[in-house]
């Protein structure tokens, strides 16, 4: 049998820290999505459709250079000079705006409101949050995780029933590298779980 096929990725534990920290990337990433987009229609004097804003959001700045192009009063000139004689030369900064902060709004699925407003919607909060859940990535992982879950099983009713005294529960962490102590419990050793490879 081929032990690929068998392995199955097991949670772990969710990074709280990094979980926050990518809700809190998404938070501003949103934000300069929307000013981005603010900030378009105002230099280009238009308003955006829901259709426009989800093609400025992922590809903003071909986006922008076609419709300079349409709006273009001298077809047979050059851009820079159809924005100045246009008085759009603030386009320039738009662009550079796309270039710098869509990287970020674009690792997002942000939704648009009733308001024409880029979201982050209840569903893509929960995609952030797992995107910090850890997961076992091999069979000695997942062998370990296994073997710490049983020995979990028989040891915290023992201690529970005072089995055990809370000075020598520090002996667990030290037996093994699948188990630690954490508020008079025994625990995964996550962090050297997650060492073991193949």
């Amino acid at each position: 049998m081929n032990a690929k096929k068998d392995f199955t990725k097991r949670f772990l534990y969710n990074d709280e820290k990094k979980a926050e920290s990518l809700l809190n990337e998404a938070e501003q990433a949103k934000e300069n999505l929307n000013l981005f987009i603010s900030n378009a229609e105002r230099v280009m004097r238009t308003e955006f459709s829901k259709a426009e804003r989800k093609l400025l959001k992922e590809d903003g700045y071909n986006f922008i250079k076609e419709r300079i192009k349409e709006i273009s009063p001298f077809k047979n000139s050059n851009e820079d000079f159809n924005l100045e004689a246009m008085g759009m030369q603030e386009v320039r900064d738009i662009y550079t705006s796309y270039k710098l902060k869509s990287s970020h709004w674009n690792k997002f699925n942000f939704e648009l409101n009733t308001k024409d407003q880029f979201i982050l919607s209840e569903k893509e909060k929960e995609a952030i949050k797992e995107r910090a859940s850890v997961y076992t990535s091999n069979i000695k992982q997942n062998e370990a995780f296994d073997m710490a879950s049983r020995l979990i099983e028989v040891i915290n009713p023992a201690i529970e029933k005072g089995y055990f005294e809370e000075r020598t529960l520090s002996h667990f962490r030290e037996m093994t590298d699948i188990l630690d102590v954490e508020n008079g419990k025994v625990i995964p050793n996550t962090t050297r779980i997650l060492r073991l490879i193949k």
